[in-house]
């Protein structure tokens, strides 16, 4: 059996351990077939450090049939630490495959779900997404969301701070709370609701 047939048998069949092994190792190996297999790993592995490095190699291999799994991946329900690890994982590797191939599926993101939608505006200012599509989406999003609670008012926060990214032309840089107005004083969600 070569080194690569190995791997992915590890990642299919493997204990927790074997798998998380072989998707760490798999980013080596730019194949279709591994693509495909990583894909499934990051929607199906039950043990989330294999997910992980699932979305670490797909991001080093830099398909861009990978991207709609990835955006997947953003939507799905995690635990509180999760979300902050697989957001990791995942913007790194979008970054690593390049906007051009995910803003529109993290545009359809921004549209859906509020708590989705936080990570798709996240996710878009790391990219250094600017383009005349994000802009309108975001402005015509941030215009719906007066008044929101909750997620949605979190997702204003995010989405005047990609903005204000975008104008600035700093889209890849963190801007600081005082310079979007009102986000000194916005609150994270916290409770059921928090991100």
């Amino acid at each position: 059996m070569t080194e690569l047939a190995s791997l992915l048998h590890d990642l299919q069949h493997g204990r927790g351990p074997r798998r998380r092994r072989a998707a760490r190792a798999l980013g080596g190996y730019p194949d279709r077939e591994v693509v495909t297999a990583l894909r499934e790993a990051l929607r199906h592995d039950p043990w989330p450090v294999v997910q992980m490095w699932a979305a670490n190699s797909l991001g080093k291999i830099g398909d861009p049939a990978a991207v709609p799994a990835l955006c997947e991946f953003l939507g799905g329900e995690r635990s509180e630490f999760w979300d902050l690890v697989a957001a990791d994982a995942v913007t790194e590797a979008l970054r690593s495959i390049g906007a051009a191939h995910a803003i529109p599926a993290l545009l359809e993101l921004l549209r859906g779900d509020h708590r989705v939608a936080c990570k798709a505006a996240e996710v878009l200012r790391c990219l250094g997404a600017d383009s005349a599509e994000v802009e309108s989406t975001a402005e015509e999003l941030l215009a719906s969301l007066e008044g929101a609670e909750g997620y949605g008012e979190y997702l204003r926060h995010l989405l005047g701070v990609l903005l204000r990214s975008m104008r600035a032309g700093r889209a890849n840089l963190p801007v600081p709370a005082g310079e979007y107005s009102g986000a000194a004083s916005l609150p994270v969600p916290s409770g059921p609701e928090a991100p």
